[in-house]
């Protein structure tokens, strides 16, 4: 039986948002790789298979695929790529699904990582770090803004910018001036930019 997926994404927002504004959970030593995971990049000290399952599950379709179970080790993470050394991505998906099973479509079913669970499945650890699968923003936010200046007053008048900081706001900056320039290319039904010289009242 499949665990409905609104309640799941209910219990999961449930817990994302007690733990928002707080640190990194502490985990043991001989935490597993899912638990380092999910209390270095969601906050949340309790591991449920399930809830992992659905977590990740980034198209809600009810299957993990090759791109996702990747995304969930961090291997599509522009902002903070693994370390070198780690496995290769073919090596990490054909061990999980050989450990998990597939579906008909070739990706790893509710039913199969359930089953799995259940039996003591442990997803291994490939060398990849926490994994790191969020946006930039997202990443910011937990790994340094929960950090350093989750007690600054909300003026930023007490503010200590970071190197991280200037680099996040610098990005801000650069996507506020690129929409810019699209908001006056759209007014501009012509753009002139884009008329050969040949074409060009002299």
């Amino acid at each position: 039986m499949h665990f409905p997926a609104t309640l799941a994404l209910l219990l999961l927002l449930g817990s994302l948002a007690a733990s928002h504004g707080t640190h990194t959970p502490a985990v043991d030593s001989s935490a597993t790789w899912a638990e380092q995971h999910l209390a270095s990049e969601h906050h949340i000290n309790n591991y449920d298979a399930g809830a992992f399952f659905t977590l990740h599950d980034f198209d809600f379709n009810g299957a993990l695929s090759r791109e996702e179970l990747l995304r969930t080790y961090g291997l599509r993470s522009r902002e903070n790529p693994p370390a070198p050394g780690h496995r290769s991505e073919d090596e990490i998906w054909a061990t999980v699904a050989g450990l998990t099973g597939v579906n008909a479509d070739g990706e790893i079913g509710h039913d199969q990582w359930m089953l799995w669970a259940r039996r003591g499945g442990v997803l291994p650890d490939f060398g990849t770090g926490p994994g790191h699968h969020g946006d930039d923003e997202w990443e910011y936010e937990i790994h340094h803004f929960e950090r350093f200046h989750e007690n600054d007053k909300e003026d930023g008048s007490d503010m200590v910018m970071h190197p991280e900081d200037v680099e996040h706001f610098k990005h801000h900056e650069q996507e506020e001036q690129e929409a810019m320039k699209a908001a006056v290319l759209e007014a501009n039904p012509v753009n002139e930019a884009n008329i050969p010289q040949k074409f060009r009242v002299q």
